[in-house]
């Protein structure tokens, strides 16, 4: 979401480093939310506010039952060539294994389907060389073919794919492809060499391309269940996957069960056995569900209240780690008042985004001014430029000059709790700096990402967490032909100036296109940027194999749980 393409919508997953998913598009520690508790099992259910305490670690021992939990929000997708947002892409990405897979931590990729790949001395070709022992779980050999039909599928001008466009802005001849100007394959920079070898043509030199084919919109997706089952292949009756794990029970706002896939290539390393998604929205919910030890991972999912308790006690299972992705509301400058940019501005300037992440959030956030985070400065040497900071005097001189009477701002938001307050904090900045009122309306994630497509919104909360380390994986969602430019942006000057930075090769030259693109971005003001995401959340101590990741890209397939924990702390 990461869901938006991990660059993905941060569906709601995300508050504190949340999430799109995203978008990758998500109250008391020692309460549920009002209307819920838990049942003997340790199950949530409607009822009283169930009160507990911050349960102790030391009686803490692996699951008896070797099934390991992650609680998070619905998937919209488990489609590869449809999935946007995080929540579809922590699934998937279990499921479904590209050709490179990410690392246990931050790193360059690692081997996936493809055992090894060479790129070609101008950089814009990549073959990849694939193991014969991968291999579908129906049992057939996954080869160079399956990867072929999955991006044909996705490049479709008929298909519907909110991630294809991680294709085309960079294989060669993909956009004219999926825009219907040119309908032969064989201009597309695929091809199958054959069974075991694909190579792959791009526009330009792109050093991050083995990251790209991390993602899940880079999978192959196996063409004998999408034929046969069309809409309904992702069924767990249906499913055939080549990851690490299959799904074999799907219930809407309950939960996903995946198991160990014995046909995976690398089955023998996989410890544990089964994993359970489940849903909730809810912050003290899952703290509780985490609590009972019903639940042993919530990402982004801490109530805002238990940080500072948290922090002081220096628990083992609690963490903060960078975060490549930034939190925003997203403003529908095709509407009234939106349409004009000094609304826009005036509203970024009246929000103390300081006193947000210092007095509310608490989890070690910076406040935005940019959509770009700020880690680039170290890891290609880019620094965004001076974005609108927090000023009510100039906001209300703005408002005041756009000549525009605002009655009541309509935003409309995924319902956890953390947005819940983020929202309130917003419209009472509003109210106090510029004398504007603001109506909130909660959703669930499905039900925003639906009002976004539509349009139908004034404006939204939003996020994105990038899909490869790049700030091309930012800029690129205000694109005027993106399919996540919820906000209705164009402007041609933009769009220019993000094919250059595509096709530029000395990264001094491509920075400095960069800062130019961001600063339009911050000129015509088509988001209100309010964090840069840290990542909080809790995980059992007795689970290993869990690793640090700037795109948050967790693999249960690494993962294990030891017994004897307690004797390495």
């Amino acid at each position: 979401m990461k869901l938006p393409s991990r660059g993905r919508w941060v569906a709601a997953l995300l508050l504190f480093g949340l999430w799109l998913g995203g978008c990758k598009d998500k109250t008391s520690s020692s309460s549920s939310t009002p209307g819920t508790t838990v049942d003997k099992k340790g199950a949530p259910r409607p009822g009283r506010t169930n009160r507990t305490s911050i349960h102790d670690l030391a009686k803490e021992g692996p699951p008896k039952d070797g099934v390991f939990r992650w609680v998070g929000g619905g998937p919209r997708y488990l489609d590869p060539n449809k999935i946007a947002e995080t929540a579809g892409h922590e699934v998937a990405m279990q499921m479904f294994e590209g050709l490179l897979a990410a690392d246990v931590k931050t790193g360059p990729p690692v081997p996936g389907v493809a055992e090894r790949f060479k790129v070609s001395p101008d950089g814009k070709t990549y073959t990849f060389y694939l193991r014969k022992n991968a291999k579908w779980s129906n049992g057939r050999t996954v080869t160079a073919k399956d990867f072929e039909y999955s991006w044909k599928r996705a490049l479709s001008p008929s298909f519907i794919s909110e991630n294809a466009e991680l294709l085309w802005q960079f294989i060669e001849g993909a956009h004219a492809y999926k825009k219907g100007t040119n309908k032969e394959w064989s201009s597309v920079g695929v091809k199958v060499i054959d069974d075991f070898t694909l190579e792959v043509r791009l526009k330009n030199p792109t050093p991050f391309f083995p990251d790209l084919v991390v993602n899940v919109a880079y999978a192959p997706v196996p063409h004998e269940a999408v034929e046969k089952h069309k809409a309904l292949w992702t069924r767990p009756e249906n499913i055939v996957v080549n990851g690490a794990y299959k799904m074999t029970y799907y219930k809407h706002r309950d939960k996903i069960v995946l198991e160990k896939n014995p046909y995976y290539w690398n089955a023998k390393s996989v410890r544990i056995k089964s994993y359970e998604y489940i849903h909730s929205e809810h912050e003290s919910q899952a703290f509780e569900m985490y609590n009972l030890g019903t639940a042993h991972y919530i990402p982004a999912l801490v109530p805002i209240e238990m940080m500072p308790k948290l922090k002081a006690q220096g628990r083992p299972d609690f963490h903060i780690d960078p975060y490549m992705c930034v939190y925003y509301y997203v403003f529908n400058t095709s509407r009234k008042p939106f349409d004009n940019v000094d609304v826009r501005r005036a509203i970024n300037m009246a929000v103390n985004k300081d006193e947000l992440v210092t007095n509310l959030l608490q989890g070690g956030q910076l406040p935005a001014s940019n959509l770009v985070p700020h880690m680039f400065k170290t890891t290609i040497g880019y620094k965004s430029p001076k974005g609108d900071y927090f000023d009510p005097g100039k906001a209300k001189e703005l408002l005041r000059r756009s000549g525009v009477k605002i009655d009541k701002l309509d935003l409309i938001f995924n319902s956890y709790e953390g947005h819940v307050k983020i929202a309130t904090f917003i419209k009472q900045q509003l109210h106090k700096h510029l004398g504007v009122e603001t109506s909130m309306q909660k959703m669930e994630w499905k039900s925003l990402l639906a009002k976004l497509h539509q349009g139908d919104y004034h404006w939204a909360r939003g996020s994105w967490c990038a899909d490869y380390p790049d700030p091309l994986a930012f800029l690129q969602v205000f694109h005027s032909e993106s399919q996540n430019n919820y906000a209705k942006y164009k402007n041609p000057a933009y769009d220019e100036l993000l094919r250059q930075i595509m096709a530029e090769g000395d990264q001094k030259k491509r920075n400095a296109l960069i800062y130019k693109a961001e600063k339009i971005l911050n000129r015509d003001a088509p988001l209100l940027p309010i964090y840069h995401y840290t990542k909080v959340y809790m995980l059992k101590p007795y689970v290993k194999g869990f690793g640090s990741h700037y795109m948050d890209y967790h693999l249960v397939k690494y993962m294990y749980f030891d017994p004897d924990w307690k004797s390495r702390q």
